[in-house]
């Protein structure tokens, strides 16, 4: 979890086995081993579907997701 620049993006891959196949999504969790120095306080969350196991090679995907959780700047 980078705070250098005022935004920072992470995309993962997370295949039905690690997930427990289809199902509702209820909650999600971030284990922080060191806790960034400024507040995190803008955060969103996007999934989509993928037929992709893994990233053979960097690859930001940027069309077909849809936006599950946002919090406003305050």
């Amino acid at each position: 979890m980078g705070t250098h620049y005022h935004d920072e993006r992470l995309q993962a891959i997370y295949v039905a086995s690690e997930v427990g196949g289809a199902t509702r999504i209820t909650s999600l969790a971030i284990e922080v081993a060191t806790p960034p120095a400024q507040t995190l306080s803008h955060w969103t969350i996007r999934l989509k579907h993928t037929p992709l196991t893994s990233y053979a090679e960097p690859l930001w995907e940027d069309m077909g997701w849809i936006t599950v959780y946002q919090t406003m700047k305050s």
